[in-house]
């Protein structure tokens, strides 16, 4: 039997640890040691037959060696990789899915070898300290219920009201880069007057093919409020961003970032949405 003990999982920039252990009752000699480390991504595409395509990169060989002597109860082979700051990390949504495995082979003989695999969550988050935190420490992130709809704003505004605007609404985020934790602010501006109108802010996760013009978003509310607004009022607001998202990301195939949505609505009457998007940092530790 083959297992794989690794320190699972891993930040960017930290170096993958692990072995492969190898049990057996008797001795015998194997022909040929493989074990890599593969990064698998599924993204949605037109050009495949189920909609959905599948890259796989080999991002390194751990292990290659032939005519290893096997001795019980166990053989043990180390392997390390330092997993780059800028690598893809493990991802899953309904556009993207993005994961890591590691795979062994031992070949006993020409018929006949073992195989052993184990899966690798790379965090998002990068280790730049000698001494990474412990698991339990690290927020992770969280996979919540996603909304597939086209990247079109006229189309996927459709589920707010089918009759939208936003000359009369103006955005202002005051800093485009922030880091989970942080605290968002920016203020909104009203051209017009506006009664009994209900406002909401959205920090939104977008994810979605390069090829593609569909999207993923979740919505995480930040702020909800009714209230009046007289023409060239200004509504500041504020809102601590969770520490356990994603942070902004791309890779080949699909790219992931963050956009701050404001809808201002009010029943039968209006929807007014305006969009800024911003940068989120991974955490650095």
């Amino acid at each position: 039997m083959v297992f794989i003990h690794c320190n699972n999982p891993v930040l960017r920039g930290q170096t993958l640890k692990g072995s492969i252990h190898i049990q057996t009752f008797t001795p015998y000699r194997a022909e040929k040691i493989y074990a890599e480390l593969i990064r698998v991504e599924k993204y949605r595409g037109r050009f495949c037959l189920s909609g959905i395509c599948e890259e796989k990169t080999v991002e390194k060989i751990l292990v290659s060696a032939e005519n290893v002597e096997i001795s019980p109860p166990e053989h043990c082979i180390p392997f390390e990789y330092y997993i780059i700051p800028d690598a893809p990390y493990s991802l899953m949504t309904l556009a993207s899915y993005t994961f890591y495995t590691i795979n062994v082979s031992v070949k006993k003989s020409r018929f006949f070898s073992e195989k052993g695999s184990e899966r690798l969550t790379v965090l998002p988050h990068i280790l730049e300290s000698e001494n990474p935190p412990p698991t339990h420490k690290i927020p992770l992130p969280r996979n919540g219920t996603s909304i597939m709809a086209p990247s079109m704003k006229p189309i996927h505004l459709w589920r707010y009201s089918p009759f939208t605007t936003e000359e009369k609404v103006q955005l202002q985020i005051d800093k485009t880069r922030y880091v989970p934790g942080e605290v968002l602010t920016g203020e909104i501006t009203f051209f017009k007057e506006l009664k009994a109108a209900h406002v909401k802010i959205f920090l939104v996760f977008v994810s979605k093919p390069k090829k593609l013009k569909i999207s993923v978003e979740k919505e995480i509310l930040g702020v909800s409020l009714y209230d009046n607004f007289h023409s060239g009022s200004i509504l500041p607001f504020s809102y601590n961003i969770p520490l356990d998202i994603y942070p902004t990301g791309e890779t080949e195939y699909s790219e992931m970032y963050w956009i701050v949505r404001v809808v201002i609505s009010h029943p039968l009457r209006f929807t007014k949405i305006i969009e800024g998007r911003i940068t989120i940092d991974p955490l650095i530790y």
